[in-house]
């Protein structure tokens, strides 16, 4: 994955800045705040644009928390998810066709 320098720095002057806690609190704020949009937008409170407003800023908070925690590491955990993900996919659709 590519390194994207002026939001690394922009992250790590926000922990000097507002500190790790505060940060953490705001990630869970910002995923609170997706799980309203979603349940809007199920109920048609809301259009897409608030959901995609909504994941844009997790996206942000957990690139946060990925500074926080370690990029590196995490960035190992998610591909090895990403192909758990694939082949239990892959063997839900083999269950399927042969129902």
């Amino acid at each position: 994955m590519a390194i994207d320098f002026k939001l690394l720095s922009a992250l790590t002057k926000a922990r000097k800045v507002y500190g790790d806690n505060y940060l953490i609190d705001l990630a869970i704020e910002e995923m609170g705040e997706l799980i309203v949009a979603i349940n809007h937008y199920r109920r048609k409170r809301v259009e897409a644009k608030a959901v995609q407003e909504e994941i844009a800023d997790v996206m942000l908070a957990l690139k946060e928390l990925q500074h926080i925690f370690g990029t590196g590491d995490v960035i190992d955990i998610y591909r090895a998810k990403c192909e758990r993900f694939e082949q239990r996919v892959d063997n839900d659709e083999k269950k399927e066709g042969e129902v």
